[in-house]
């Protein structure tokens, strides 16, 4: 397709912009509600420049809050190869009753199938193929020594994200999950919520605000450009990521949309999980796969299951959010796009912009905004 047939706001050169290094955040602030906090009157396009901690200025009595409760898991661990060459691999599933797992390996290229890595712990794994981008191994355990949970806990790394051009250490432990983390699966931290302090979470129940939660496994795809000139072909590679919500949870969320309450998803996975769930027309069926999205859910007596590839960028109609906190996003990632589609995207590069030029820190461990 020729660039001169697609809109200005599918053209992927459009979500580039240039960032200093100094722009990105390496390490949490000092406390977590002490970040900033851009605050965006999408009505009025004006902005408010605020620190975390006063979001309880902005809320309104009734005012409900989603937040994505995954725990990031320690997937990211360093093996030798019987050649005495060092690779990094950071696990996308871990072994299960056959015994493989799926991983991102370092120097892929140098590993050729059937070659043994040795991981910490007395953990050997055999590599038997390429997967897709990836590296599918075999867990060789003459001691039936699992790679499970407790294994990543005991020798496993945060998987810090690669601009952070650093290795993970006690800080991160703590500051890279969110303080309601639950269930542990995700890749990468639910980075909106990582402003949120228990004390703060009280205070706004106490003005009035309710809470509700979901899981999105957040996975390594978050992280990768769209490459495609047309944004609208990445829909044809966009990442899955899995979601689980209790029923009590998605009635709630339902219950709000029919008062006319404000529904607020915090941080991008918890916008894709809601609209996703939308799109799936839960209603109609125990198991949906919604045509021309890919969406699945399986409900079962108190929860619904699934996962969503859905893509979100300019043009799309959103359903049940009225607002989004959410962190500065990377170039040209769907990400930017997904905030692009919320709100307009040339003020949307406008607002990235100005918060360069008043210093806010970008990325996972950055500043926040508050579109409403």
């Amino acid at each position: 397709m020729k660039s001169m047939t697609i809109s200005i706001d599918h053209q992927l050169q459009n979500y580039d912009f240039f960032l200093p290094e100094d722009s990105i955040a390496r390490y949490p602030a000092v406390r977590r509600d002490q970040s900033r906090l851009l605050t965006v009157h999408r009505a009025s396009h004006t902005i408010q420049h605020l620190h975390f901690f006063q979001l309880s200025e902005m809320i309104q009595p009734g005012d409900l809050f989603v937040l994505n409760d995954t725990k990031v898991r320690k997937i990211r661990f360093w093996g030798r190869s019987e050649k005495g060459m060092i690779h990094e691999l950071l696990f996308l599933s871990l072994p299960g009753s056959d015994a493989q797992c799926i991983a991102v390996v370092s120097r892929r290229k140098k590993l050729k199938p059937g070659m043994l890595v040795s991981l910490p712990g007395n953990r050997i794994l055999r590599y038997k193929k390429p997967h897709q981008e990836h590296a599918l191994f075999e867990l060789v355990d003459p001691n039936y020594a699992p790679i499970d949970e407790q294994y990543c806990q005991q020798f496993g790394a945060i998987p810090l994200p690669p601009y952070l051009k650093r290795e993970a250490g006690p800080i991160d432990d703590q500051r890279y999950q969110t303080v309601f983390a639950q269930k542990t699966g995700s890749a990468a931290a639910p980075t909106a919520s990582l402003h949120f302090t228990a004390e703060m979470l009280a205070n706004l129940k106490r003005l009035g605000a309710e809470f509700t939660f979901l899981t999105l496994s957040v996975g390594l795809g978050t992280f990768a450009p769209v490459r495609s000139e047309d944004i609208r072909i990445h829909s044809q590679n966009m990442h899955q990521e899995e979601f689980e919500i209790t029923q009590e949870s998605w009635d709630t969320i339902l219950q709000a949309k029919q008062q006319k309450r404000r529904i607020i998803p915090v941080g991008t996975t918890a916008m894709r999980t809601i609209e996703s769930l939308w799109l799936a027309n839960l209603s109609s069926s125990s198991k949906i796969k919604h045509p021309g999205t890919p969406i699945t859910c399986t409900i079962q007596k108190d929860r619904i299951i699934g996962s969503t590839g859905l893509f979100i960028y300019p043009g799309f109609s959103f359903q049940l959010s009225s607002a989004l906190i959410t962190n500065f996003h990377t170039p040209k990632s769907t990400l930017l796009m997904l905030v692009s589609a919320f709100y307009e995207r040339t003020r949307v590069m406008q607002i990235y912009q100005e918060a360069q030029h008043f210093g806010y820190r970008f990325f996972s461990y950055g500043d926040s905004m508050f579109l409403m």
